[in-house]
């Protein structure tokens, strides 16, 4: 349940799971994504797009994100790779 609406909510077509969590993640505040925009304007080196989320996360957890912040961002995720078939990462970040 969130704000009051019950994601469990039974066989009604209306109000089916589906359409509650879309509705849900169409949200922006909900399940933001991307805050900075996304990396297509930053190029693609390897290394350093991972880090370009990193920075955009530890700016919306500490509120100087101007322009696109998330009210009340607590936690965060980011995800980066190294390169085809290298490896991967998750950090989860949190303020305190």
């Amino acid at each position: 349940e969130r704000d009051g609406k019950n994601l469990n909510t039974g066989d009604d077509p209306k109000h089916s799971r589906h359409s509650a969590i879309d509705e849900l993640l169409s949200d922006p505040c909900f399940f933001p994504i991307n805050t900075h925009g996304g990396l297509l304007c930053f190029g693609a080196p390897w290394e350093v797009p991972a880090m370009y989320n990193v920075v955009e996360a530890v700016k919306q957890l500490r509120g100087q994100a101007e322009g696109r912040q998330i009210p009340d961002c607590r936690r965060a995720l980011v995800f980066g790779n190294g390169g085809v078939l290298s490896a991967s990462a998750v950090a989860i970040l949190a303020r305190s």
